[in-house]
């Protein structure tokens, strides 16, 4: 099957699958990844690796498939994820960039955070997509509305104690408070987490840190730093940085908080640990010099402290909509998916993150 797949997209000539090599590199929710080789052939941009993305079944509920091929071209001519090299109707064929996704520990690490707000900033630079205008409000409201239509659909009006016929009323809730925050729409990753993110192989170090795990809860040290407060980056990826985005699946216009607030809701997830599904808010959100840190990397070199402040709040209000999109996504996935990975109790844990900023917004408005 792969052999063929080369052949039809004109990528190799190759006659067999005696041909090539093929090994697994993932089974993940949305994809099947798998490394392909040749050990006899050179391919086109002269590389015999290839990395063969093949979608998953059902993940059309999720994503839109034309929208994602549109844009991983814009954002891969930018260098800010691997080449695309040929697509087909089930999948791609990426260049295979030799590396590692990074540890959680890595993601939470003071430099890596800092990397990943930096790459963010250029990965929202980009500002045109062939084939995929900007719009003026983004899908954000309108992609929860749907899936709390589905959640609904699926799971009917509760499922595994999850009042899920509220939710609808909760998205009129949640747009109703976001309202009130200013935050730009720009070219949004809407998925970054610590799978995601892929650490080239020459820079397996934590950089200025001399280990592969760097060290977590170290932001008062280095939140002064000027390496881990880059001046505003240029369109493209940014120099000196390791790291590389992948799995663009759910990537669109949106809200720029919602990235970061993604970006701080991650950091309780360790999707290599023994129970993927299990967060840790309490211990991993990161604290508030840490989310200064994050915002102060992503504004760039000179960003005045109340520019700082304003991003930390605008990633705190949109860290809800990630809660409740990501919450809404583990319900449907619970009934669509053949994944192992236990989509009930990530949706119980996303949902009580919801609700908990939810109230702790409105013990504030009442006091």
């Amino acid at each position: 099957m792969v052999a063929a797949i080369l052949r039809n997209v004109g990528l190799l000539n190759v006659e067999s699958e005696e041909d090539i090599s093929v090994s697994a590199i993932s089974g993940g929710n949305t994809n099947r990844v798998y490394r392909v080789s040749h050990t006899e052939a050179t391919a086109r941009g002269g590389t015999r690796d290839f990395l063969l993305r093949l979608f998953g079944y059902g993940t059309e509920v999720f994503i839109d498939r034309q929208q994602e091929a549109l844009i991983y071209r814009a954002v891969s001519s930018q260098g800010l994820c691997p080449k695309l090299l040929a697509t087909f109707s089930e999948g791609r064929i990426e260049e295979f960039v030799p590396g590692q996704p990074l540890s959680a520990k890595q993601f939470r690490s003071c430099a890596f955070s800092a990397q990943i707000a930096r790459q963010l900033r250029a990965f929202h630079s980009i500002s045109d997509v062939k084939g995929l205008p900007k719009p003026t409000i983004p899908p954000l409201i309108a992609q929860l509305r749907a899936w709390a239509t589905k959640a609904r659909s699926v799971c009917g009006s509760a499922w595994g104690g999850i009042d899920v016929a509220s939710l609808e009323g909760e998205v009129d809730r949640l747009e109703a408070r976001l309202l009130a925050v200013s935050s730009p729409v720009c070219l949004c990753h809407n998925d970054v987490n610590h799978l995601n993110i892929l650490l080239r192989p020459t820079k397996l170090e934590t950089p200025g840190q001399g280990t592969s795990e760097g060290t977590e809860r170290e932001i008062g040290g280095c939140h002064s730093n000027a390496g881990c407060a880059a001046t505003t980056p240029a369109l493209g990826p940014v120099a000196g940085d390791d790291i590389v985005f992948i799995d663009l699946e759910y990537a669109g216009w949106n809200y720029r908080g919602f990235d970061l607030g993604n970006l701080l809701c991650e950091w309780a997830s360790d999707f290599q640990s023994p129970h993927p599904c299990e967060l840790d808010f309490s211990t991993h959100y990161p604290t508030t010099e840490e989310q200064k840190h994050i915002a102060r990397a992503y504004l760039g070199s000179g960003a005045q402290e109340e520019a700082i402040e304003a991003l930390v709040i605008e990633m705190n209000e949109f860290a809800l909509a990630s809660h409740l999109l990501w919450g809404m996504w583990g319900l449907i996935q619970s009934k669509m998916s053949t994944s192992e990975f236990e989509s009930v109790s990530y949706a119980q844990q996303r949902l009580a993150a919801y609700f908990e900023g939810m109230r702790r917004y409105q013990r504030l408005q009442g006091s």
